[in-house]
């Protein structure tokens, strides 16, 4: 038998069809479009990163630097501050003049005599009790002047009541006690005064009616006899008289 050559294979003929574009693709180490897109963009990219870090870097000045400072936006404007609250107008009823006294309706209210008289003498009113007889009914019927009218200190003011006029005893003089000052005191307990017999200011000697009449009542009249007048001192007796001169011849 005899030496066997080796034999070598030739690969034949690929079975990929080779395409015109194929055959004229350019080599791998040359510039391809895309390749000069892509660092056109990449440039691009670069330049706009720059300038704006050099915008950012670089310091702006200050619109109003060196100037002198100007009003700022709040103080352009005049400042609205809230203006003081105004007082508001108080509505009361006109004023009294100096103090007069608004006379209440007594009868409305159902007052008795004695708290009417009381309210008005604490006013520096004067009080004539005018009592009408109808039983014993101790409510103010009216007034004069009317309910609603104004008076002053000093005036005297007349209390119409319903009853007739209830007991009230005329108490003792105390001693020493001046007409004057026994006169106010009775007019305070509800008396009135017919009259002075004599000078006020001496003492009281005597009173008419007196503790010793029981049927004295509101408003009753009372006659003060102020020192000794009434009992008048007996008259010097007659001097002597003269001798008389004759003449002589």
């Amino acid at each position: 038998m005899g030496h066997t050559r080796g034999v070598t294979l030739t690969p034949g003929p690929s079975n990929r069809p080779t395409t015109g574009a194929g055959a004229n693709a350019p080599s791998r180490g040359g510039a391809t479009p895309g390749r000069v897109f892509a660092g056109v963009v990449a440039f691009v990219v670069l330049a706009t990163i720059g300038a704006a870090l050099g915008w950012w870097l670089t310091p702006v000045p200050k619109a109003n630097a060196g100037a002198p400072p100007g009003p700022t936006a709040s103080s352009s404007s005049p400042a609205t501050s809230p203006s003081p609250a105004q007082p508001t107008p108080s509505v009361s009823t006109p004023p009294q003049n100096g103090d007069s006294f608004l006379i209440p309706d007594y009868a409305r209210l159902g007052e008795t005599f004695e708290d009417a008289r009381h309210e008005l003498r604490a006013h520096r009113l004067g009080v004539d009790l005018v009592f009408l007889g109808n039983g014993n009914d101790q409510t103010v019927n009216r007034t004069k002047p009317a309910a609603g009218q104004s008076v002053s200190p000093g005036a005297t003011v007349k209390l119409y009541v319903n009853g007739v006029a209830p007991l009230l005893p005329v108490p003792p003089v105390p001693p020493n006690t001046t007409c004057q000052q026994w006169g106010s005191q009775l007019v305070d307990l509800g008396f009135r005064i017919a009259k002075y017999d004599g000078n006020r200011s001496k003492v009281v000697t005597a009173e008419s009616p007196d503790e010793t009449d029981p049927t004295t009542v509101w408003n009753q009249a009372i006659t003060l006899t102020c020192g000794d007048h009434g009992n008048p001192s007996p008259s010097p007796s007659n001097p002597s008289p003269a001798p008389s001169s004759s003449g002589g011849k």
